[in-house]
């Protein structure tokens, strides 16, 4: 088998052009603990800014769909899919793109 490297697909840079920003919603009170209602102020405030100029979609978990909306607004989607962390760099979908505008998904294993 051979690896999406070998196929011609690379990681594109974080400041490349892409279709969307994907974020997280802040989940667990325990990691943020005093500072969990101001987490979630602060990450709406983020999407809301990148929804000027970009579609946001906010994953969080089920049963949350709504809080998101009520905080983001109507500018980010919010994608009900179970999360454990807000991290989504550690947590996410990675994208890889070949020359041919190709672009597929990488999974790995994440070890922390």
């Amino acid at each position: 088998m051979r690896t999406p490297r070998e196929e011609g697909f690379r990681m594109p840079a974080e400041w490349g052009p892409h279709q969307a920003t994907l974020m997280a919603w802040p989940t667990r009170k325990a990691l943020w603990g005093a500072v969990f209602e101001q987490a979630k102020e602060d990450y709406a405030a983020i999407a809301r800014a990148i929804a000027g100029f970009e579609p946001v979609i906010m994953v969080c978990n089920p049963g949350e769909a709504l809080e998101v909306r009520d905080h983001c607004g109507a500018g980010v989607e919010a994608l009900e899919i179970p999360i454990d962390d807000s991290w989504l760099r550690d947590s996410g979908p990675i994208f890889v793109c070949d020359q041919r505008g190709q672009v597929a998904m990488v999974h790995f294993r994440f070890n922390a």
